[in-house]
């Protein structure tokens, strides 16, 4: 199938990441306590990453690409250090994308839509991130209250109270903003990747897909080209790849066998590397202008 990969983002390549999300949730949180805000209460359990709070694994999944056309920073971190003969693909972003779904995906009814766009990872200091998180926690908490047309009272807030005696809601906005964090940002230090993200929500169910990972097995599902975003399909349509590119070093023939496999799948490609295609929607083949990663 011409598919892209969306893994579980509590499998992230970069663990990194996951310390990131943590520390920005337990700052925002200790914040919220020490103003003696209904959030702040009782949510230590949440920020230890306990299993019985979000299962096995999260339902956010994840896709990621880059701006960086020929970035040495994301060669070293993706490319012939960790997967030797490593190719990027051109993807044309304004092409839709939904989920390919088959019996182990959500309904159509289940499925939270996917962006409009790829959207832009938020490079962000732990403090910056934590600042995002207390905005949105609240923002939940008071929409929630002024639909109800009450507020939380200090009663509410006894000794011994836990955040989820406070509102019935509150793991769930937990889970739902820490994941937002998790799924599409990182710390600034990372910035150069410039890094782009497609991100969705899907209940699978046993049997699930799995892959191969850097510490194992890791869910996934399956992303392909589609007549509007999100749209829920059956049968995978080709990708709308635009270049392909070898890896620094890679010898001048490596993209041979790249062409055979585009002619293949049905894809037009010039057979002059380096050069811009001549037909229209045509795949460019090119090479790295980095001497080596």
């Amino acid at each position: 199938d011409q598919v892209l990969w969306a893994s579980s983002c509590s499998f992230l390549n970069d663990p990194a990441e996951e310390h990131f999300a943590q520390n920005a949730m337990r700052l925002a949180l200790g914040r919220l306590g020490r103003r003696s805000h209904p959030l702040g209460v009782g949510c230590e359990g949440y920020v230890s990453w306990d299993p019985d709070l979000r299962g096995a694994f999260s339902r956010r999944f994840v896709a990621c690409a880059t701006e960086a056309r020929d970035a040495l920073e994301v060669w070293r971190a993706y490319g012939p250090g960790s997967v030797p003969g490593t190719f990027a693909l051109g993807l044309d972003p304004t092409v839709p994308l939904g989920l390919l779904s088959d019996h182990e995906t959500a309904s159509r009814e289940r499925l939270p839509p996917l962006p409009s766009s790829w959207q832009r990872v938020r490079y962000w200091s732990v403090d910056e991130a934590a600042a995002w998180i207390e905005d949105e926690l609240s923002t939940r908490l008071d929409a929630r209250q002024r639909s109800a047309s009450a507020s939380t009272s200090r009663s509410d807030q006894a000794e011994g109270a836990t955040f989820g005696d406070v509102d019935p809601h509150a793991w769930q906005d937990l889970d739902e903003v820490f994941t937002a964090v998790l799924a599409c940002a990182k710390h600034r230090a990372y910035a150069a990747e410039r890094e782009h993200r497609i991100s969705l929500e899907v209940a699978l169910q046993p049997p699930f897909p799995l892959r191969q990972g850097p510490d194992g097995p890791v869910p996934y599902v399956r992303l392909t080209a589609t007549s509007s975003w999100g749209a829920v399909v059956r049968k995978a349509a080709p990708l709308p790849i635009r270049e392909i590119m070898t890896w620094p070093g890679a010898p001048p023939t490596a993209w041979q066998g790249v062409a055979a496999a585009l002619e293949s799948a049905g894809y037009v490609h010039d057979r002059d590397p380096g050069q811009i295609p001549s037909a229209d929607g045509a795949v460019r083949l090119s090479t790295s202008h980095i001497p080596f990663a």
